[in-house]
């Protein structure tokens, strides 16, 4: 993969994320702090999002 910059959906709003070049079908990324609220005595604290990257080649490819 040539890399790109997503917008991620995630529980507190779209986040900005870039794949890197070589990346991998079935890759996982990491977003910190983006995931499910902790629970007590660390509530204030959010887990982490976690990215499955999924690539899908044309099997067709037309000339440019």
């Amino acid at each position: 993969m040539l890399g790109a910059d997503l917008n991620v959906k995630t529980l507190y709003g779209d986040v900005k994320m870039k794949i890197d070049q070589g990346t991998q079908n079935e890759d996982k990324k990491k977003i910190a702090n983006y995931g499910v609220q902790k629970l007590p005595p660390n509530h204030h604290q959010k887990g982490n999002h976690y990215v499955t990257v999924k690539i899908i080649i044309p099997k067709k490819l037309n000339e440019a």
